[in-house]
């Protein structure tokens, strides 16, 4: 059985008199316009980050984070070289080598918390470490009492970070 409907035929209109928006693809047809919406670009999101809290004492104070785009945040708050915020736009080498030392000191098998099941002593500094890879997410919080393998993360990643060429984010005006 023949079908009745008419074909339709795309009208080909050179690239320079279209203006497409970034985020939409039109189709123009002879029979109708057909609007084609791309996915939103995703957001870029942490896949790795460290913070270390303040205490009552002189305890550094900071925030390191690894976007999936490259990019790399560090926010000093208090007692580190480095007050403010500042940034690493090519990160990929850093995070390299922190998958590294997160295998090496076999992070996933790590307690969630330190102390397991203990008691938090707000008064001493936290030290918090958060890592996405391969669809796995998994965070240790270490209060105290940690075991002498995060501890030694814990200090690696610090020279790790510290160790950059770190550029300052200058806000805009």
């Amino acid at each position: 059985m023949a079908c009745s409907r008419r074909s339709s035929t795309a009208v080909v209109v050179p690239p320079q008199e279209v203006d497409l928006a970034a985020d939409t693809a039109i189709a123009i047809l002879t029979d109708s316009v057909a609007d084609v919406a791309l996915p939103p670009p995703q957001k870029p999101r942490v896949i790795f980050s460290m913070q270390r809290g303040g205490c009552y004492g002189r305890c550094p104070e900071y925030r390191f984070e690894i976007y999936s785009d490259g990019m790399a945040y560090y926010t000093g708050a208090a007692h580190v070289t480095r007050l403010g915020e500042w940034q690493l736009e090519s990160s990929e080498p850093v995070y390299e080598r922190i998958r590294s030392r997160l295998q090496l000191a076999d992070f996933y098998t790590l307690s969630n918390q330190y102390p397991e099941g203990g008691m938090q002593i707000e008064s001493l500094p936290v030290t918090t470490i958060y890592s996405y890879h391969d669809g796995r997410a998994k965070t240790v919080v270490n209060w105290y009492d940690a075991p002498p393998r995060l501890i030694e993360l814990q200090r690696e990643l610090e020279r790790l970070i510290d160790g950059q060429l770190w550029t300052p984010i200058v806000p805009k005006s």
